[in-house]
């Protein structure tokens, strides 16, 4: 070797023994996820689905809501681009949630 590089060696641990059920089971989303946004956005569909007499995860389930409190989305595309919404329901509510 030319250049000799020191590493540091880290000592194996065994995590057979810990329960990461709890860990798993108990986080929400991945990210930072906007509690009053998403608590708006739920009462906005829920005024549309009532509106519209139908159940309100029809016009969008918990999970995307969940994703729109992360990522923002402004436009009728970016809307487009969260998981569980395709083009005819950020056309259709779309304008309701980004106004």
């Amino acid at each position: 070797m030319d250049q000799p590089t020191s590493f540091m060696l880290i000592k194996e641990h065994d995590f057979s023994d810990t329960d990461d059920d709890d860990l798993i089971l108990n986080q929400k989303g991945g990210g930072a996820l906007d509690d009053k946004l998403f608590n708006m956005l739920k009462d906005l569909r829920k005024s549309i689905a009532t509106k519209k007499q139908i159940p309100p995860f029809v016009i969008f389930q918990d999970p995307s809501l969940e994703e729109m409190t992360v990522h923002y989305p402004v436009t009728i595309e970016e809307l487009h681009n969260i998981s569980g919404v395709g083009l005819g329901k950020a056309t259709r509510y779309g304008n309701h949630l980004l106004n």
